[in-house]
C-alpha cells in the first residue's frame, strides 16, 4: 500500500497541473483553518468575558454555606 501512495505522490509531483491544484487546495485549507481558529478564539474570549470565577463574587460565604445557619 505504501508503494502505491508513493507512486501517486510522484505522479502529482511530476504533473504541473496537479501540482498547482494541490497547492491551491493547501491554500484553501489553510485559509479555512485560520478562519475556524479565529472564530473558536473569539467564542472562547466571549464566553470568558461573560463568566466570572465563583470565588471572586462577594456573597461567597452565603453560597458555600449549607443553609443550616438560617
Amino acid at each position: 500500500m505504501a508503494h502505491a501512495s508513493f507512486q501517486i505522490f510522484n505522479f502529482v509531483r511530476s504533473n504541473p497541473i496537479l501540482k498547482e491544484t494541490v497547492k491551491k487546495n493547501k491554500k484553501i485549507f489553510l485559509i479555512l483553518f485560520v478562519i475556524f481558529m479565529l472564530i473558536m478564539c473569539w467564542i472562547g474570549y466571549d464566553i470568558s468575558q461573560r463568566t466570572t470565577f465563583p470565588g471572586s463574587k462577594g456573597n461567597l460565604k452565603e453560597r458555600i454555606s449549607t443553609g443550616d445557619e438560617k
